[in-house]
């Protein structure tokens, strides 16, 4: 399994489920030379398995020094950039054709809205195919009681979008049977769908037979 350093870009953003409560952290962003630093720090202590880079902690398209960004993590040598948002920016204009140009080859979707996540997975692999470049989309589905019963037909969608892998992350879900059934269940849909689905913060929540699926401490897809 790869590790992956993230170097925050900003805070704040939309709350991944409006039923549980709490609102919005409103967004702000982190100066760009605050946010290189980072990368150069974060390249020193790079990984045996090469320098992986996740632009994050708020949707980094929101940055407007976003491609000084990309550009000063191919000049600290990162062998793998993925760059964190909910999906929505990529359908936006020349979004998506704009990052691939600065050099991004891997987005990771925090999934708010599945339709807004599976559009912006959908506008990312179609930019590409444009120019012939190889991407990587990946998702990250926060888990909790309104979504759980839905995460099967949220892998199935995401899975026909294109995405590569997509990561459940049951930190904030309670465990209970019905819940580790419905997490087994999308794991399940995942294969089905050749798809690998990794469950984070999943203590006690998978069986035996789905160990595999345990995603690894600084891990990530």
């Amino acid at each position: 399994m790869l590790k992956f350093q993230t170097v925050r870009v900003g805070s704040g953003g939309p709350i991944p489920c409006v039923h549980c409560g709490g609102s919005a952290e409103p967004v702000s962003h982190i100066p760009a030379a605050e946010v290189i630093e980072g990368i150069r720090e974060a390249a020193a202590q790079k990984d045996p398995t090469g320098f992986n880079l996740i632009l994050g902690g708020t949707d980094a398209f929101g940055h407007q020094e976003l491609p000084a960004l990309v550009n000063a993590a191919v000049l600290e040598g990162v062998a793998r950039l993925a760059v964190e948002t909910d999906g929505g920016a990529l359908g936006v204009g020349g979004n998506a054709g704009g990052a691939l140009h600065a050099g991004v080859r891997h987005v990771r979707v925090t999934v708010i809205d599945l339709n807004r996540a599976v559009s912006g997975v959908t506008a990312w692999i179609e930019a590409a195919a444009g120019v012939d470049a190889h991407v990587v989309a990946t998702a990250v589905i926060p888990v909790c009681a309104h979504n759980v019963a839905a995460l099967s037909q949220s892998v199935a969608a995401l899975a026909e979008a294109g995405v590569a892998g997509i990561t459940l992350d049951a930190t904030d879900a309670t465990p209970s049977a019905a819940v580790s059934a419905h997490i087994v269940a999308a794991c399940d849909t995942g294969t089905v769908n050749g798809v690998w689905v990794d469950v984070s913060g999943s203590e006690g929540l998978l069986p035996a037979s789905h160990l595999l699926h345990r995603l690894e401490e600084g891990a990530a897809r």
